[in-house]
């Protein structure tokens, strides 16, 4: 079994500039994310066998996407989660039709998907206690070219994250 999730997976420029913004965070109230494991995820698919697997990869080379861009411009912290994210504040509509696609995908092959309000995010720090001073920062844009299968490791230390796969964005 492999427990994967759908993502959007930053460039390493964007990368960058997302973990800058971690970086500015308060030491005391956060454990940072680190810089390799930081993406939006687009749809969480759970523990899969390698059947299914290979069946949702089948088919999700079957979903067209155009490229958009996410304007990263919101900060903020869930209290009872104690997390801090980076996130946009408005969806562009290839950002949405991307994630019905791959809801849609994983549907078909048979996977329950959880039935939760989606919030995209970036998170960027756990363990976040008390009020958090949020950075100032400069708001950006994101040029999302391409999603990522990726597979979810629980350690001690905290998750590792694995790209299986990439596909790209039509231009």
């Amino acid at each position: 079994m492999k427990r994967l999730f759908f993502a959007l997976w930053p460039d390493t420029d964007t990368r960058e500039r997302i973990y800058a913004i971690s970086r500015r965070l308060p030491r005391k109230c956060r454990r940072l994310v680190p810089i390799n494991n930081l993406h939006i995820t687009l749809v969480f698919l759970g523990d899969i066998d390698a059947h299914v697997c290979q069946d949702v990869q089948d088919t999700t080379s079957e979903v067209r996407s155009p490229a958009f861009s996410l304007q990263l411009d919101t900060i903020g912290k869930w209290p009872g989660a104690k997390v801090i994210w980076l996130a946009p504040s408005s969806i562009p509509e290839g950002f949405a039709s991307l994630v019905t696609d791959l809801n849609r995908v994983a549907s078909n092959c048979g996977i329950v998907i959880e039935n939760r309000p989606y919030s995209p995010h970036i998170t960027l720090a756990r363990k976040a206690h008390g009020p958090v001073p949020y950075p100032v920062f400069t708001p950006f844009a994101w040029k999302v070219q391409g999603f990522s299968l990726v597979q979810s490791t629980t350690l001690p230390e905290g998750g590792r994250y694995e790209v299986i796969r990439n596909w790209s964005c039509n231009q």
